[in-house]
């Protein structure tokens, strides 16, 4: 009786293991073979033709480039992971990620990277062409603007501070605040060109300084930081350091 117990537990996948190692698509470029969303198993093989590429998470949080031309490329062996191995927030990410209405939100259009469309340099860079969630690190805390060509002057504020008369000059799209700035989780408020925006902060826990991508984003993600959310999947898809 326990072995024939035994035998259906394995049967029925009733063990930690998640079943078949399911993996998302989060990028691609160079082919309509694949989508942003689509899940896989991550027991089959990839083919891709020439200058296609598809960047993949897997449950264990750990992302994979593969760049074509290949046949029958095995994936690695992280999609079947334990539950206590699994991201903590693998379910969130799956939601943003499966449903197109959810990944029009958090991710754009598409994270259909054939396009050149402008990402700030770093991931962890507070973009301030509009309000919302932004993530960044304790160690410093660097605002990006698209548009560079102007010089501006710039005042932050939140519940700790504020410092004011900031110079961004012409053709810089990056201002570092100054160190004398506590950095801190909460509401911080950026005036420049007569302009105020208006963002949640969340500062990255020391746990992450050491995570992979998949962990980042995962974090990034369930922080509604959509914008470096989005700019971490383009910078691991082609190759750059996503710091």
């Amino acid at each position: 009786m326990r072995k024939w117990v035994l035998a259906l537990l394995i049967a029925l996948g009733c063990f930690t293991t998640a079943s078949h190692g399911e993996v998302i698509v989060v990028a691609v470029s160079g082919t309509d073979a694949f989508e942003p969303g689509q899940r896989l198993d991550g027991t089959e093989p990839i083919t891709l033709a020439e200058g296609a590429r598809i960047t993949l998470l897997s449950k264990a949080g750990e992302m994979q480039v593969i760049s074509g031309a290949v046949e029958n490329v095995a994936l690695s062996k992280t999609g079947e992971v334990s539950e206590n191995q699994a991201m903590s927030n693998w379910n969130t990410v799956k939601v943003a990620l499966g449903q197109p209405d959810a990944r029009t939100e958090v991710f754009g259009a598409s994270r259909n990277l054939s396009g050149d469309a402008p990402t700030a340099p770093g991931v962890w860079h507070v973009s301030v062409d509009s309000s919302g969630p932004r993530c960044t690190i304790p160690t410093k805390l660097v605002l990006w603007r698209r548009d560079a060509k102007t010089s501006q002057e710039v005042s932050v504020r939140s519940a700790s501070g504020s410092v004011r008369g900031l110079a961004w000059d012409e053709g810089e799209s990056l201002l570092t605040l100054p160190s004398s700035f506590e950095i801190e989780s909460g509401k911080m408020i950026v005036g420049m060109g007569g302009k105020l925006r208006d963002f949640e902060v969340h500062v990255a826990p020391a746990s992450l300084s050491a995570a992979g991508p998949g962990a980042v984003l995962g974090w990034l993600v369930e922080k509604k930081c959509n914008r470096q959310a989005s700019a971490l999947i383009e910078h691991v898809h082609k190759n750059v350091d996503f710091e």
